[in-house]
């Protein structure tokens, strides 16, 4: 599955640079006022993700490097919506899967989904100075639902664990990412992202004296503008239509006869 999931995604970022053909130089950027309206740029951008998921639970915490870390697969989708150069709203769904062990316990879980809308934004534009700009660094933090289904097992004992069926959960997450822009529309995406449950039954197990569960995903994407207007509003430079309008000044030599 996790071979599947990444060649989907290799092949749909190859779709679409390939269908690209649009030069990204300046001269193809409107020659718009520093006061442009929003709706003069495309707002709204899809995106798809593999994921690597790292759970945090009562029976497995993961410190990436430990003994008992579970690496598994997952893959996110996710509808932008952008309200300025800054920021966005996004609606994303999830499905992947979790794991983890101990020396006497062991589980698997599978999120069955998991939708959040998360509020994101651009800490900082990296090449912002440059007219060029095509690399962002951003924060998302958003809250939403998931459910999960958990199959855990004593190692040592024929004891039958508790069966929690498939119960519906509060989520807050917590995003991190960098975002390369390839082609107008088209940007890969590297993302980093907690996520803290209301709940301690992720991995099937229930200990009134530790917190919640949690699991860390990172992922690696492609996230493409819809629209056909030239330039999209996320990578919008409010700087640049000053720069554009400057006056030329012409400076004289005073040692010219």
């Amino acid at each position: 599955m996790k071979k599947l999931i990444f060649a989907t995604i290799l092949m749909l970022i190859s779709f679409v640079l390939s269908a690209q053909t649009e030069n990204l130089s300046i001269d193809n950027l409107p020659k718009s006022s520093p006061f442009s309206k929003a709706k003069t740029f495309n707002r709204w951008s899809i995106g798809a993700a593999g994921l690597l998921t790292y759970a945090n639970t009562d029976i497995a915490s993961s410190d990436f490097n430990g003994d008992y870390v579970k690496r598994n697969p997952g893959i996110q989708v996710d509808v932008t919506r952008f309200l300025s150069h800054s920021v966005a709203l996004q609606l994303r769904y999830l499905y992947g899967n979790i794991s983890g062990e101990n020396k006497d316990l062991s589980y698997e879980t599978t999120i069955n989904s998991e939708a959040t809308l998360s509020i994101i934004g651009s800490i900082g534009n990296i090449s912002f100075l440059d007219k060029k700009n095509n690399l962002n660094l951003y924060a998302s933090f958003g809250l939403g639902i998931i459910n999960t289904t958990a199959d855990m097992r004593y190692k040592h004992s024929t004891k039958t664990p508790i069966d929690y069926g498939s119960p519906n959960e509060q989520i807050a997450v917590f995003g991190l990412g960098l975002k390369y822009k390839v082609t107008t529309h088209a940007a890969i995406t590297l993302e980093g992202t907690y996520h803290h449950s209301n709940s301690d039954k992720l991995d099937g197990y229930v200990n009134v004296l530790t917190n919640y569960d949690d699991y860390t995903t990172l992922g690696l994407g492609l996230a493409y503008t819809l629209g056909k207007k030239k330039e999209a509003l996320e990578w919008r430079n409010p700087i640049l239509p000053i720069a554009e309008n400057k006056p030329i000044v012409i400076m004289q030599d005073t040692n010219s006869s």
